[in-house]
C-alpha cells in the first residue's frame, strides 16, 4: 500500500495532467460540447470557453466561407470572437473561435428559407438544440465538480481520523502533506464553481432571447 506521501505526489501529478492551460483545447471529460448529432471542441482562454466558428457551420452541413463577411459583422455587435490556436491536420493554427455563450449568434446569420430543402429541417433542429446543449454542458460541469468536492471531502474526513491516530512524527508529516493537497484541491474546485455562476445566468438570458426574438441591427429575428 502506498504511503500518504506517495499518494500525495500521485494526486499532484494527476492535478497537473488535468489542469487547463490558457488558450489550449481542453483534454478532460468536459472537453467538448455536444449538439444534436455532432460535437465541437472547446478551448479555454482567460476563463472563457470558445469553439471554432467555421467548424460549427461545417458540422451543420454548410460552407463556412459563405458566412465570413456576416461573422465579421458580429464583432461590431459585441459578440465575443477570438483567434486561438487549434490543432488541425497541418498542426496548431490560429482559428477564429466564438464564446460558447454567443454560439446562437452564428445561427442568426443563416437564412433558412434560402437553404437546400434537405438542410432546412436540420438547421431548425440545431437552432433548438444549441441552447439546450449549452445548458446541459454547464449542468454536467457543475455536477461533476460537486461530485469531485464530495469525494475530496470524504478523503479529507478519513485523513482527519488518521491524523488523530498517528504514532510518529514522520507519519504525521506524510499525512499533513496529503491534508494540505486535499485542502488546496477543494478550494480550487469551489472557485471554479463560483466562476460558473455568471455564465449560467447569461446562458438562461440568451435562451429567453431565442424564445422572444433577438434584435440584431435593425431587424428582429425570430425562429
Amino acid at each position: 500500500m502506498a504511503s500518504a506521501k506517495q499518494q500525495g505526489q500521485n494526486q499532484t501529478a494527476e492535478m497537473k495532467s488535468t489542469t487547463v492551460q490558457k488558450g489550449v483545447v481542453l483534454r478532460h471529460p468536459l472537453s467538448e460540447i455536444k449538439i444534436l448529432d455532432f460535437s465541437l471542441p472547446l478551448i479555454e482562454d482567460e476563463n472563457n470557453l470558445y469553439t471554432p466558428v467555421y467548424n460549427f457551420y461545417e458540422k451543420i452541413g454548410l460552407d463556412g466561407n459563405n458566412y465570413k463577411k456576416k461573422v465579421k459583422s458580429l464583432e461590431e455587435k459585441g459578440i465575443d470572437l477570438k483567434r486561438l490556436y487549434v490543432p488541425t491536420k497541418g498542426g496548431m493554427q490560429k482559428t477564429l473561435c466564438i464564446n460558447i455563450f454567443d454560439l446562437p449568434a452564428l445561427l442568426y446569420l443563416i437564412t433558412v428559407s434560402r437553404l437546400r430543402p434537405e438542410l432546412r429541417e436540420r438547421v431548425r433542429q440545431v437552432q433548438v438544440e444549441t441552447t439546450k446543449a449549452i445548458r446541459n454542458y454547464w449542468k454536467l460541469k457543475v455536477f461533476s465538480e460537486r461530485e469531485e468536492i464530495e469525494k475530496l471531502k470524504s478523503e479529507y474526513n478519513q485523513l482527519v481520523k488518521e491524523l488523530r491516530q498517528i504514532p510518529t512524527y514522520e507519519e504525521y508529516k506524510e499525512l499533513k502533506l496529503k491534508y494540505d493537497l486535499l485542502t488546496s484541491m477543494v478550494d480550487m474546485l469551489m472557485i471554479d464553481m463560483e466562476k460558473a455562476k455568471p455564465y449560467i445566468d447569461i446562458m438562461f438570458k440568451r435562451i429567453e432571447w431565442v424564445r422572444n426574438g433577438v434584435k440584431v441591427g435593425d431587424k428582429v429575428i425570430k425562429f
